[in-house]
C-alpha cells in the first residue's frame, strides 16, 4: 500500500533509508548553564569581562588586553562553529556608530577618529556575539564571574604589593584594583553586581554560591572606599527589588515575598557592610564642586557651544586611558576652564558632548530609551519567565550604567561599553521575541464559542 507523503508516493513502510536518516547537524541554539559550551562560554565572557576592564597594573596597554580577550572569545567561537550563531549588533548601537564614522568628516585628528570608530565596533562584536551564543544565565553567570576575578586579583596586586596607579597612597587606605584607580574597580564590580541581581535562584543550593558571590563584589567595592560605589551599589539594590517585585497576573504575592525576603537580607546586609556614618562622612564633600566635576562641565559645555551639534570627532578630544587621543586645542582650552587636567568627561552624557556633538548625546540617550522601554514592556506583561529574566538583566544594566554614568564616563568605557552592547542585544531580541509572538497570536484561529448554540438547544 502507498500514501502521499512529502516526498511523493512512498511505501507503507516509509520512505527510504537515505531519506528516513538524514545527516544531522548540531543546533544552533545558545549555550545553556548547565552544558560544557555554556561553563566555556561563562568563562570566557568573565576573561573579556576583566580584560575589558583595563587592568593597567597587569597588561599596561589596552591593545594587548583587546587582543587577548578577542583570542579566547575566536579561539571558542572556532570550537564551537557548528553551533555557532553569527553577532548582530542592535540597530542603535550601529546607529551611534555610524554617527561617530561619519564625525570623521570634521574631525581634528581623522586618524584618531577611525581607530577610536574600529575599537568600539571591535568590542560591540564581542559582545554581540555573546549575545548570540550564551543565555542570560550563562551571561550572568560569566560578568559574576568576571567580577570576583577582579576582586581576588586586586587583592593578590596589595598581596604581592605589585605597582598602583593613579593614587599615591598606601594599600591600607583603599583597594585601587588591578585598573589603578579606585573608582574604575568600583564602577566594574557594581556592573557585576547589577547584573548579579537580575536573578535569584529557585533552588536553595544555589542560592548559597549566589549570596556568597554578591557579598565578595559588594565586599570589593567597600574597600575602594567609593562613597558613590556604595552609594550606586543601595541604589541598585533598589532597584532589583522594584523590579522583582513588578506585578503580574500569576504569583504575584509568592514574587512579593520573595522580593520582601530578600530585599530585608541585601539591606541589612549593606547596611553592615558600607556603615553608614562613614558613608555621610566621605559625602560630606564640597557639593558645589563635586571633586572637581562641576568646574569640569562647566568648561566642557561653554567650550562645546563652538560645535553644539557635532561636536570635533570622535575619539579626538578626550586622553582616554584605553584610546588615548593626541594632545588638542580642544581638550586645553577644557583643561585651561576647569583649572585641571582631565582624561575625560566624568559623565557618560557630557564625555561625548565635545567629540560628537548634542546629536551623538541623543543617540546614546536612544541607546537607553530603546533598550529600557522594549525590557519594561515585556516586564509587564504575564510572559515566559525566561523573557522576565532577560528583561530585568537589560533594565538592571541600563540601571547600573545611568547611576555610575553620573560621575565617571561609564558607558565610554571598554568594559561599560561591552555590558552595555549585550544589554542592548538583549532587548532588541526580546523585541524580536515579542513580535514573533504577537504575529503568531493573529495567525492563529480563533476558536468559536458554543455558548450560543447550546443556550438555542
Amino acid at each position: 500500500m502507498t500514501f502521499a507523503g512529502p516526498l511523493g508516493p512512498q511505501d507503507e513502510a516509509g520512505p527510504p533509508a537515505s531519506a528516513r536518516t538524514p545527516a544531522r547537524t548540531p543546533a544552533r541554539t545558545p549555550a545553556s548553564p548547565g552544558s560544557l559550551r555554556g561553563i566555556a562560554w561563562a568563562c570566557v565572557i568573565a576573561v573579556d569581562f576583566v580584560l575589558l576592564s583595563h587592568p593597567r597594573t597587569v597588561i599596561p596597554q589596552f591593545r594587548d588586553s583587546m587582543l587577548v580577550a578577542s583570542g579566547l572569545t575566536l579561539a571558542l567561537a572556532l570550537a564551537t562553529l557548528p553551533r555557532l550563531r553569527p553577532p548582530r549588533i542592535p540597530v542603535t548601537i550601529l546607529v551611534l556608530l555610524g554617527w561617530a564614522t561619519v564625525s570623521l568628516l570634521w574631525s581634528l585628528d581623522p586618524a584618531s577618529t577611525g581607530k577610536s570608530v574600529l575599537l568600539y565596533l571591535w568590542i560591540a562584536t564581542l559582545a554581540a556575539l555573546v549575545v548570540a551564543n550564551a543565555r542570560i544565565p550563562v551571561i550572568v553567570l560569566g560578568i559574576g564571574w568576571g567580577g570576583l576575578a577582579a576582586v581576588l586579583a586586586s587583592l593578590y596586586q596589595v598581596r604581592a604589593r605589585l605597582p598602583v596607579i593613579d593614587y599615591p597612597v598606601s594599600y591600607s587606605e583603599h583597594l585601587n584594583g588591578i585598573q589603578g584607580n579606585r573608582n574604575i574597580l568600583s564602577y566594574t564590580l557594581a556592573l557585576a553586581i547589577g547584573v548579579l541581581l537580575c536573578t535569584f535562584p529557585g533552588r536553595w543550593h544555589l542560592r548559597l554560591p549566589w549570596a556568597l558571590l554578591l557579598a565578595a563584589l559588594v565586599g570589593g567595592v567597600y574597600l575602594t572606599a567609593s562613597a558613590t560605589g556604595k552609594l550606586g551599589i543601595l541604589l541598585l539594590v533598589v532597584l532589583a527589588l522594584a523590579l522583582l517585585a513588578v506585578r503580574t497576573r500569576k504569583r504575584a504575592g509568592n514574587r512579593w515575598k520573595i522580593a520582601l525576603g530578600v530585599g530585608a537580607g541585601l539591606v541589612v546586609g549593606l547596611a553592615v557592610v558600607v556603615d553608614f556614618p562613614s558613608l555621610v562622612r566621605s559625602l560630606d564633600r564640597d557639593p558645589t564642586r563635586l571633586s572637581g566635576r562641576i568646574p569640569l562641565w562647566e568648561s566642557l559645555i561653554r567650550v562645546s557651544e563652538d560645535r553644539p551639534f557635532t561636536g570635533w570627532g570622535w575619539g579626538a578630544v578626550w586622553r582616554h586611558q584605553w584610546d588615548p587621543a593626541p594632545a588638542n586645542p580642544v581638550a586645553q582650552r577644557i583643561y585651561d576652564g576647569a583649572g585641571g587636567v582631565y582624561v575625560h568627561g566624568h559623565n557618560s552624557f557630557l564625555d561625548p558632548l565635545p567629540e560628537i556633538g548634542l546629536i551623538g548625546v541623543l543617540l546614546a540617550v536612544a541607546v537607553f530609551v530603546v533598550a529600557g522601554v522594549t525590557a519594561w514592556r515585556v516586564l509587564r506583561r504575564d510572559v515566559d519567565p525566561d523573557q522576565r529574566l532577560a528583561a530585568r538583566f537589560v533594565l538592571l544594566v541600563l540601571g547600573a550604567e545611568f547611576i555610575f554614568g553620573l560621575t565617571e564616563p561609564v558607558l565610554q568605557t571598554p568594559v561599560g561599553w561591552f555590558t552595555m552592547v549585550i544589554a542592548a542585544g538583549v532587548a532588541a531580541s526580546l523585541a524580536t521575541s515579542s513580535r514573533t509572538a504577537r504575529e503568531r497570536e493573529k495567525d492563529t484561529p480563533q476558536v468559536p464559542s458554543e455558548v450560543g448554540s447550546a443556550d438555542s438547544a
